[in-house]
Parts: C-alpha cells; structure tokens; sequence
C-alpha cells in the first residue's frame, strides 16, 4: 500500500513540473520505493496469487484487481497522437535548412533521396535537433510534442501513449521521418533499431489506398525497420500461444484506414471496395514477410464515413485480415448512443467481440468469387465516372 502511496504522490510532482521539461526528480522518493510502471504492481499482484493459490486459497477481489491493472494499468486510458504528413516534413525542412546539412531543401528532395537520408539518420546516434530550438512556432509544436510523449511515458509507462497515426500518408518518407523525430525524443534507440511509439500510417484517399501495399513494401524491404515493428507485448502475447513447430509472427504492424475522406473522394461504393481491396493487399504482403498486421478502421458515425451496424461490418472484412486483431474509431456522435448506458455497453462490446472470433474463424464467401470481383471493379469505376462528370 505504501508503495502505492508513493507512486500516486510521484505522479502529482510530475504534474507540477514544466509541460517541457525533460527531467524526472523523484523529490525524495527512491525508485524501489514506487512502481516504476504497472507492470510491476502486476508481478507483484500476480505473485500473491501464486501464493494464495498453493495454499488453496482464492480471492475474488485480488482476481478484479489483477483484471484492472491489466486493462487499466496506471493511466485508464491510451492516448493516440494524430498529425498531418507533411508537418512533419516541414519540421525536418527547418531542422535541415538551419543546420545546412544538405545541399538542397529537405522538401525539394526525390522520394529516394528523402529515403536514403533518413535511413542514414535513423542510423546514426549523433542528435539532429539542437537544444535551443530556433524554429517556427509549428516546428516547436511538432518536437515538443514528441518530447511529451516521451515524459509521458516515463511517467506512467510506454501504453499510456504508444501510437502516432500519420494522416494523409502518401509515401513511405512520411513513417520514417516521424521515426527520425521520435529518435530525437529518446523515442527510438539507433542501437538497437527498437522503439516505444508504434509509428501508424493512415491512407486515406483512394489514391493512396491503391499505393498502400507498394509504400509498406518499401518499409518491409528495410531491416533496421522491420526490427522496429519486434513489439514485446506482442512477442510475449505470442509465446503464451506458442505450439511445438509453430511460425508465428513477432512483428505487428498497424495499419489506419480512412473511411471519410475515400467516400468524399470517389463515393461510397468505390470508397468501401478499395479499403476492401487494399486490406486483401496488405494482409498478402505482410504474411510474406512474416508480419502481423491489424488493421485501424477510421471509421465515422455516418453511413458516408464509413458508420452503420459493426457487427455486419466485421464480418464483411476479407478472410484472414482480422486473425483476432482489429481496432474502430468510435466518433463522439455515437459514444452516447453506444455506451452511455452499462447495459448497453456490454451489448455493443460482445456484438464486436463476436464479429471479431466469428471473422478469424471464418473465411470470407467472396474472397475467391472471381466474377463478384469484376462486378464489384467494374461498379467502383463507374461510380467515380459519374462523381468526376
């Protein structure tokens, strides 16, 4: 309890400290003295009831205990970053041009080019970014930001704040040069090509969901990237599941796809095939290269952005694209209507848990009817025909 004690009263003095400030002071308190994560309550936790149970002696209360802190831990809920792409790219257009490291503005740069150099960079543990700062107020928004998250995890452990989704990703420049940042931030170790923020692209125009699987190629071709997506969690996950022979994968990807920008784009027939098609893509790339893949569906409250019955919706999901992983939006227009009520609550999350068991179990009944694709190919293009007429 005393431990306990001294972790909350940590974690008031980290916020009173400056929003930037990099330091952690414990005031007084020694590590041993506090929980340096949740997960260290939870061994503990795990630990007594070891004990209790080879005495023969249950506990209901230390079971509900031990299912909070999982779930829970020590911050209730995760926290997604969300920021366009080409903020990013301005920023390190601004880092480059003060420094004069490159012969030519960072933006006018090849996407080879641009590919070559951050590679370069991620490499390389010598820090980019000088401690002064002397940028625009949009770059600072952007470093500081990245520095947050890393407070934030020291402060509470790497879930509380573990994913930065990429909005309008169109290369595959725009992963790594959040990477870059991130390194820059203590985010990402060059040593050991591993991180603690899960870097998620977000292809959202039809356009670029027909160019998703050839950009995550570019990244899969790269090993100091595919040693990034070794997520231990997930490698833990798969070691409790793990049978004599199996080849089971230890690198998740996740993948966001945008819903309300690809109907705006071409409709909501070519919207809904296209995201179909590309997670059929993506799914077949990412098994090649011994990847889990779980796909973020950007889904709105509308039927136009994507929002309708996510029971039906889970199903119609291609065969083996969700394989027990999956992640929707829930927009605020719909949280009320969806959970306001426990009753209510429960019923909504069973009908997706369902959805989700049933899906992985279950092969798709389309995915090798090769007319129904035709059909479906040929309605997409006449459908955006007559949103470009």
């Amino acid at each position: 309890m005393k431990r306990l004690e001294n972790t909350r009263d940590r974690n008031q003095q980290q916020a009173q400290l400056s929003v930037f400030s990099h330091a952690i002071p414990t005031q007084g308190i020694q590590e041993q003295s506090y929980y340096p994560s949740a997960a260290a309550f939870l061994d503990e936790l795990l630990l007594l009831k070891e004990n209790l149970h080879e005495t023969g002696i249950g506990c209901r209360e230390l079971e509900r205990l031990i299912c909070q802190v999982e779930i829970f831990g020590f911050h209730l809920t995760q926290l997604d970053i969300r920021q366009e792409s080409s903020c990013h790219s301005d920023a390190l257009a601004e880092i480059v041009e003060y420094l004069q490291i490159l012969p030519q503005a960072y933006n006018d740069l090849t996407e080879a080019e641009r590919m070559t150099w951050l590679v370069q960079e991620l490499q390389t543990r010598r820090p980019l970014i000088p401690p002064e700062l002397p940028f625009s107020e949009k770059a600072q928004e952007i470093i500081q930001t990245f520095r947050m998250i890393r407070r934030l995890q020291e402060e509470f452990g790497p879930n509380i704040c573990r994913t930065y989704i990429i909005s309008m990703s169109h290369e595959a420049s725009d992963l790594l040069e959040v990477l870059l940042l991130a390194k820059e931030a203590g985010l990402y170790d060059p040593t050991t090509a591993t991180g603690t923020l899960h870097v998620i692209p977000l292809f959202e125009t039809v356009d670029d969901l027909k160019r998703a699987p050839e950009v995550m190629t570019q990244l899969f071709e790269l090993e100091l990237y595919r040693n990034y997506l070794i997520d231990p969690p997930f490698v833990n996950q798969i070691k409790e599941k793990e049978t004599a022979g199996s080849d089971l994968p230890t690198a998740l990807q996740e993948i966001m796809l945008g819903y309300s920008d690809s109907n705006k784009d071409s409709g909501f027939l070519s919207s809904n095939w296209e995201i179909y098609k590309a997670q059929q893509s993506l799914q077949k790339m990412a098994e090649s290269y011994g990847i889990a893949l779980r796909i973020f569906h950007g889904r709105g409250g509308s039927v136009g952005r994507g929002g309708g019955p996510a029971y039906e919706a889970i199903l119609a999901q291609p065969g083996q694209s969700v394989n027990g992983r999956i992640k929707i939006t829930e927009q605020g227009e719909v949280v009320a209507s969806k959970y306001t009520l426990p009753e209510l609550a429960l019923y909504n999350l069973e009908t997706i848990s369902t959805a989700v068991i049933q899906s992985s179990l279950l092969p798709s009944t389309i995915d090798g009817i090769e007319p129904w694709h035709e059909i479906m190919e040929d309605l997409a293009a006449r459908s955006r025909n007559d949103i470009v007429r």
